[in-house]
């Protein structure tokens, strides 16, 4: 951000502190990914009516699902499973109403 002389960064241990400041007018804008943005803004009746979602995303980010090291019997039920929704449409129709 160093080429942004007139941005002032402050970071947060919670993403929902951050909406409030920015609700409350103590910072003009969060920076968060869209599912995290969606949640916090468009679920929220309160900051619904005030905030809103704007921009494109700028990064391409992945999301992944941790497993203690050596628990075959949890990553293979988890491989499964997303193999079902990818085949099935599910993970389409969830990403479209969850992150469009």
């Amino acid at each position: 951000m160093a080429k942004f002389k007139a941005i002032t960064l402050k970071s947060y241990d919670e993403a929902g502190l951050a909406v409030e400041d920015l609700y409350v007018g103590r910072i003009d804008a969060v920076v968060l990914d869209t599912p995290t943005a969606r949640n916090y803004v468009l679920r929220n009746e309160r900051y619904k009516s005030r905030l809103k979602i704007v921009g494109k995303p700028f990064t391409d980010e992945h999301y992944g699902i941790a497993v203690k090291k050596g628990n075959q019997k949890a990553l293979d039920l988890i491989n499964r499973g997303l193999d079902i929704i990818q085949k099935d449409g599910t993970l389409t129709r969830l990403v479209h109403k969850w992150m469009d």
